[in-house]
């Protein structure tokens, strides 16, 4: 089985992510797409809680008729779980599949260095991604300003919700 895994912090899920993951499926034939949420990306502040951004990703999912599956990995784990140990597990959960880690030209310079290690179990397709930012979300949400270009309606209230 051919398996797409896509890894962010999703703080919050956005309209990039969900382009993303449907132009991975039409570069690849995955039979399956798994999104991990990082519980807490080392390199970039504290996210959104965890089940709160998590919520976010079912329900954007949801509204983009996607059929994905969301990993809760990094949640049992103690610390902070970095991409190359979570690929691990995830290959150990899953031994006879082909994995291929999914991400954005934009994420792939800051895991360039792993490149050597990943490359050994595993393929890195790295896709044109649109300029939505997470970042550009939260600061609309404190401005007032609306989210319907940025993410899914109901998503949309599930983030003006929980980030004021």
């Amino acid at each position: 089985m051919l398996i797409g895994i896509l890894s962010g912090s999703f703080d919050p899920i956005h309209l990039g992510h969900l382009d993303l993951i449907n132009r991975a499926l039409a570069a690849r034939p995955f039979d399956k797409i798994i999104l991990l949420p990082t519980m807490r990306n080392p390199n970039k502040p504290p996210p959104l809680a965890f089940n709160r951004r998590v919520a976010m990703v079912r329900q954007a999912l949801k509204e983009a008729n996607l059929k994905a599956s969301i990993s809760l990995l990094e949640q049992k784990q103690p610390g902070p779980l970095y991409t190359y140990n979570a690929l691990l597990a995830l290959k150990k959960r899953y031994p006879n599949d082909q994995l291929q880690l999914i991400m954005g030209e934009d994420s792939y310079p800051s895991i360039k260095k792993y490149m050597e290690k990943l490359n050994l179990f595993f393929e890195v397709l790295v896709l044109p991604r649109t300029n939505i930012s997470s970042k550009i979300i939260r600061d609309n949400i404190k401005a007032g300003k609306p989210l319907v270009h940025l993410m899914p309606k109901k998503t949309a209230a599930l983030a003006e919700k929980y980030y004021t």
